[in-house]
């Protein structure tokens, strides 16, 4: 089948392990798109689960290709899959999550208002266990040079993103060392040189990972990586009140975890007064201390 140039070829990555259950309805959902123009790259991390029979009754499909790796982790597999790519756009979705019918139709326009747009994403709804699914407004989406909130706080998840191919070969693929929050690393780097886009509407449903992966430590410890990896390169990008803001997010983001799995309230307190040292001006800290001093017969250490 052929295309227009109007209709440039999305190649949409999606990367698996162990997640045969929900990897059937999220590949649906991409042959469902109503953008024709596309190819879907599924990468199997070396899944000990029936993936490879979920996966047979796509095999026959000339635009679903396969490849299949050691469980090297989800960078290195996410990168296998671009290098495979054809595409001008690239586009990711996780095992576990759906796109909406016109997710691609409706975010593709954007990039021809401005040719510095190198990615373009939207807001999602998070699905529970129930199936029920609400739209997330807890961040402020912003548009074009979004360097600075965007070291403050990740506000991308991958699977609503469309990224110009170009982007990666100029400024590099996800790094491989980096197992939490790899895509954060990524949009960083691409936001030194590239704008980005936000089309304000739901195209995207992620399935709420609160119980898959609490490892609060393990990201709290990626986060660090990250802000001093960036710095180290891009520092002077960056004003010092927002190199604070940034790490008092992160100290704040840690207490609030370790109160809500009901446990170490101490030691969330001494977040919350390291997220102050940082941001003297942080009132969710300010809040956070004093709910948790006012709660000071509940404590655990």
């Amino acid at each position: 089948m052929s295309h227009s140039l109007d209709q440039p070829m999305v190649s949409i990555i999606v990367v698996s392990h162990n997640m045969a259950q929900h990897l059937d309805k999220a590949i649906d959902s991409l042959l469902q798109q109503t953008y024709p123009n596309l190819e879907i790259h599924i990468v199997d991390d070396g899944s000990t689960d029936n993936t490879a029979k979920v996966l047979t009754p796509y095999e026959a499909l000339p635009n679903v290709h396969f490849h299949y790796q050691n469980h090297t982790g989800t960078a290195s597999a996410l990168n296998r899959g671009i290098r495979a790519a054809k595409g001008q756009y690239i586009a990711f979705c996780n095992p576990e999550d759906t796109w909406l019918p016109n997710k691609l139709n409706r975010q593709l326009p954007a990039f021809k208002l401005n040719d510095r747009i190198g990615v373009v994403y939207t807001n999602f709804e998070l699905e529970n266990k129930q199936e029920s699914f609400s739209p997330l407004h807890e961040l402020d989406y912003v548009s074009g040079d979004i360097l600075l909130p965007l070291y403050i706080k990740n506000r991308i998840p991958l699977g609503t993103a469309i990224v110009k191919h170009h982007c990666f070969k100029e400024l590099g693929m996800f790094d491989e060392f980096i197992r939490v929050s790899e895509d954060w690393d990524l949009w960083l780097r691409f936001a030194t040189r590239y704008e980005f886009y936000y089309v304000d509407q739901v195209l995207h449903r992620y399935l709420d990972r609160s119980s898959l992966n609490n490892n609060n430590s393990e990201r709290f410890a990626s986060h660090q990586f990250i802000r001093e990896k960036f710095l180290n390169r891009y520092g002077s990008r960056l004003p010092r009140a927002t190199v604070n803001k940034g790490w008092s997010e992160d100290y704040m983001d840690r207490g609030e975890l370790k109160l809500a799995q009901g446990h170490q309230t101490f030691a969330a307190l001494l977040d919350f007064f390291t997220a102050l040292r940082f941001q003297p001006s942080n009132k969710k800290a300010w809040k956070a201390i004093l709910k948790t001093l006012v709660n000071y017969d509940n404590w655990s250490i």
